[in-house]
């Protein structure tokens, strides 16, 4: 190694592979020349290496990892069951020509002996290999040009442990190429999991094939449901109000369990490191008759019809357990006793929970390990938490915690390698509504669209699994993705550090121990009024933390507040029938109607009779739904003060004060 005496690790790093890493456009915009360690929020300014000018408005780039508080770049990575560290000295790096490190220092350590070479970076496996220049082969034939022979052979053995079960199991079935008939390609992805461990994946270009009903290659339906966050939200907030057990179960190779629908017929062609074992009577490569393999249009949709039919040796539903018709993909079952188990079925991904003391979990295991090879099973208590779709669920004293703290912090490594010097306390501005209606009149994108839209979409998972306190920013910054200009972009970002900055936080569900009005199922709907198109906000609490919540742009413009409001009561109000009805699937009887609370007068009297009839002549059926829905007993309009509106959260930016405390309401933060 240049300029450095490190001890010899498993492995050799190329320095000329470093410098040639292609830079990644950083989302993150730098304003000023000392930027603050984003990993330590005590971290001094540093100075910053000489970068080349940027023009006004333009975005730095700042390389591929984090800065750490000993003034280095630091990664690791998981070598031959070792853990490897990286440093790389030079300081901060302000533009991708400055690149260079000065030294580059490898060394082994363990996590049982606590040696580290200072804070490892926080981001995925993949990147960090990738700026240690330990990269994935990209394709078969480049696995032969892999130097280390360990290496070279551990990518072998991972490509034969995909492609050797298909072919054997007729997954993919060796034929001469069949005439007038498109062959699909089979793409070869080759990644390091989160645990360092090397992964081939075969999925077909499913893009290519035709949609229709005659012919090779062509398909009727692909569609095939997964399960929303808000079914999944309600689900732990049943289970932690009954105290259950709860477990992850990952199916392996999922979809080539299930079939062909009749008439699907697909061809793609074989693995390359195949193709010259195989050959037709004339000598040509042959290429594979292929099942419900991944990237198949309806292998999804075949997979979820196949997992979830009565058949008593495969299907859920064919071992007992019965199918909500609200979510598809929330199942359950009660037996002799009394005990309940639930699975949340996110497409190979099972999300269990039993009554505490129950054999139903058992059961349920010892019939999927014979209808199935799965990974996982091990109760929560064990574990400490579960990883679910990204968050994580952590049992906490009397109930369970779904946050994403990984989540965010790898998405921040790959979009702000070198951190940020700003520390927001709120998501967003009163400057929000401005910006984004300046960029829609506008309609001009000032910065790069792709890398807008790929941050706010992690940002909209987020909003959407367990970070209601950026929904309404999330949802408003939406509006302008075609259009995104500075000030857009800085807002962005402001929404990507806040959530960096409060990244352990989430929904914490408990169970419920005083039988007050808002304890149970409860609600609370709000709209503003100062935009073109005016937004509707509400929210759903259980057991004191939100299980539904919303932010949309309403679909007509509101002629008054009180229009406004109804328009949100009712969106409320419809979604109160899907909760309700998913809670007593879940066991929770509904008799009494949902308490729904709004801020506005006018819209409450609205709701339960036919007054005001200058302000509601003109609305239309979907507007006034809330109205048969009162009449029904279905939910019962409450009014509550602006100040005590939790939906005011989903509705409009607020001051610091305002924000935190409708937000710890909502997601239960006590501390």
């Amino acid at each position: 190694m240049e300029g450095d005496s490190s001890p010899s690790t498993a492995f050799d790093l190329d320095v000329d592979l470093i410098r040639e890493q292609p830079p990644l456009e950083s989302a993150m915009h730098l304003t000023g020349t000392r930027p603050l360690d984003i990993t330590n929020d005590d971290a001094v300014p540093r100075p910053q290496a000489q970068a080349q000018p940027q023009p006004a408005g333009t975005h730095l780039w700042q390389g591929p990892a984090a800065h750490t508080p000993g003034g280095h770049l630091a990664g690791g990575v998981d070598v031959g069951g070792r853990r490897h560290s990286a440093r790389l000295d030079g300081g901060s790096l302000g533009n991708p020509v400055d690149y260079v490190p000065q030294r580059l220092a490898c060394f082994t350590s363990c996590f049982s002996t606590g040696s580290m070479c200072g804070e490892l970076v926080v981001g995925t496996v993949e990147r960090i290999v990738s700026a240690l220049g330990v990269r994935a082969p990209g394709s078969y034939k480049r696995i032969a040009d892999i130097e280390d022979a360990e290496e070279r052979k551990g990518w072998y053995e991972s490509y034969a442990k995909e492609f050797d079960p298909l072919i054997e199991k007729g997954i993919l079935k060796p034929v001469p190429r069949p005439q007038g008939v498109k062959v699909l390609p089979l793409h070869e992805l080759m990644y390091y999991k989160n645990s360092g461990r090397k992964k081939t994946r075969g999925a077909v270009g499913g893009n290519h094939a035709e949609r229709g009903t005659d012919g090779e290659n062509s398909y009727a339906e692909s569609t095939s449901p997964t399960a929303l966050w808000k079914s999944t939200r309600t689900a732990v907030a049943v289970a932690a109000h009954n105290d259950m057990d709860a477990t992850t179960v990952d199916i392996s190779q999922a979809y080539i369990n299930a079939s062909l629908a009749p008439g699907q017929k697909f061809y793609c062609e074989l693995p390359r490191g195949y193709r010259h074992l195989y050959k037709d009577e004339n000598g040509e490569p042959m290429v594979a008759e292929c099942g419900n393999l991944y990237g198949i249009p309806p292998a999804g949709r075949n997979w979820f019809l196949h997992v979830t039919s009565t058949d008593p040796k495969t299907g859920l539903r064919g071992w007992g357990l019965e199918q909500s018709q609200d979510d598809p993909c929330v199942l359950t079952k009660v037996n002799d006793k009394g005990e309940r188990i639930i699975i949340v079925l996110y497409v190979d991904d099972f999300l269990i929970f039993t009554t505490k003391g129950s054999t139903l979990k058992a059961e349920f295991l010892a019939w999927l390990g014979e209808a199935y090879d799965y990974t996982g099973g091990e109760d929560i208590s064990v574990t400490g938490h579960l990883d679910w779709l990204g968050a994580e669920i952590t049992k906490v004293d009397g109930g369970f915690k779904i946050a994403s703290p990984r989540y965010i912090k790898d998405t921040l490594a790959r979009y702000a390698a070198g951190g940020h010097h700003a520390h927001y306390n709120v998501p967003c501005t009163q400057d929000l509504k401005k910006h984004v209606q300046t960029a829609s009149e506008n309609k001009s994108a000032t910065v790069n669209k792709t890398t807008f839209r790929s941050l706010l979409g992690e940002m909209q998972y987020l909003a959407s699994s367990d970070r209601p306190d950026v929904c309404y920013a999330i949802g408003m910054l939406s509006r302008c993705q075609e259009w995104p200009d500075e000030a857009c972009m800085r807002d962005l970002e402001q929404v990507a550090i806040y959530l960096y900055k409060t990244a352990d936080l989430g929904i914490t569900y408990g169970r419920i121990t005083e039988d007050t009005a808002l304890s149970w199922l409860f609600g609370m709907s709000d709209a503003d009024w100062s935009l073109s198109h005016s937004t509707s906000g509400w929210s759903f609490s259980f057991s004191n933390a939100v299980v539904s919540y919303g932010s949309k742009k309403q679909h007509s413009i509101a002629l008054s507040t009180c229009e406004a409001e109804i328009m949100a009561s009712s969106l409320a109000a419809c979604e109160a029938v899907f909760l309700r009805n998913l809670f007593e699937f879940l066991g929770l009887s509904m008799a009494a109607a949902t308490l729904l609370y709004m801020d506005n007068t006018g819209a409450e009297r609205v709701a339960k009779h036919h007054v005001l009839h200058n302000v509601a002549k003109h609305m239309a059926r979907r507007e006034l739904k809330i109205r048969e829905l009162v009449a029904a007993g279905i939910v019962e309009p409450k009014h509550v003060s602006s100040k005590g509106n939790l939906a005011d959260l989903f509705t409009k930016p607020l001051e610091r004060r305002t924000f935190q405390t409708l937000r710890n309401s909502l997601m239960n933060i006590t501390a």
